[in-house]
This record gives C-alpha cells, sequence and structure tokens, in this order.
C-alpha cells in the first residue's frame, strides 16, 4: 500500500510505502485416528467379557492447526446382524464400540467403519474421512483342536 500526498505544486508524492502480508492457513488434510490393535484381533463367542474398542484418540486432528472452530459429525458402518453395537446415547462413547455374543452363528469377519464429517466454520469448509477395519468373531467350538489321546488301551477306569 502506498501512501501519496497531493500538493498544488509537485503532483502526487509518495509520502509512506506500507507493506502488509496477509497470511491464510488452509487445511491440507486430516489426521486419523489410530485404529488400536485390538481392532483387528478375535473376539470369542460365549466370552464371559465384551471386547470394547476405542478409537477416540487422536481423532481426526486438522492438518496443519490452523485453530479453526470444528463440528464433527460422526456415523459408524457396521454389517446388518454384527454383533457390535455403539453406544449411541452417551456422545462421550461416540468412539467406542462393544462386540459380544453367545450366537454360533455369528462366527464371521466384520469390516466396519468409523466415517467424520468435520465441519470447520472460519474456513467455511467440510472434511469427510473414513477409517476402517476388521472385527474378527470366532466360535471357539469351531476352531478348538482337540488331541486325541495317545494311550487309550493303558488306561484303567475304577469306578467307586
Amino acid at each position: 500500500m502506498t501512501v501519496t500526498m497531493s500538493t498544488p505544486d509537485s503532483g502526487n508524492q509518495t509520502f509512506e510505502t506500507v507493506f502488509i502480508t496477509v497470511k491464510i492457513c488452509v487445511i491440507t488434510g486430516m489426521v486419523d485416528p489410530t485404529v488400536p490393535v485390538l481392532a483387528n484381533r478375535s473376539v470369542l463367542v460365549y466370552a464371559t467379557t465384551p471386547l470394547v474398542i476405542d478409537i477416540s484418540s487422536p481423532g481426526f486432528v486438522q492438518t496443519p492447526a490452523c485453530g479453526y472452530g470444528l463440528i464433527n459429525t460422526f456415523s459408524w458402518t457396521i454389517p446388518a446382524g454384527a454383533p457390535i453395537t455403539q453406544d449411541t446415547a452417551n456422545p462421550k462413547n461416540w468412539y467406542k464400540l462393544t462386540v459380544t455374543t453367545r450366537d454360533p452363528k455369528k462366527d464371521a469377519s466384520y469390516a466396519v467403519s468409523l466415517n467424520v464429517s468435520s465441519y470447520y466454520g472460519g474456513l467455511d469448509a467440510t472434511y469427510t474421512k473414513t477409517v476402517t477395519f476388521n472385527i474378527v468373531v470366532t466360535d471357539p467350538c469351531l476352531t478348538t483342536v482337540l488331541t486325541p489321546f495317545a494311550n487309550f488301551q493303558n488306561m484303567t477306569i475304577e469306578c467307586g
């Protein structure tokens, strides 16, 4: 920007030159949350404790950190009939899934996705991301290998 002074004798004279640098922080992406190792392990049918999968950290961080206000909208894609549930009543548990079943027909691998739509108010932009991982439910009755007795003929059975 140039500040000029107009004079009747000499015309316009440059009085001062000012440089203004405008920097705009542009979000180039979002960092995916770290999918825990547990998410790709098996959970057993008939397990006495459900498997809880929590991917809440670090959780969709803007890159670079521009500091724009953020509104996240989350949704899970869970296959129909999968023994996987989310706690929709508690917003603090939005990143958590619970896996549990007593139904041997649920023995399968399930591809699960966490979808996020992030709206940055100061930028008036929306980014969408999806994190997908597999949850394997295993029926121990189908996968347990039983070793036969090696020496059945020398076995003695006593009855009281």
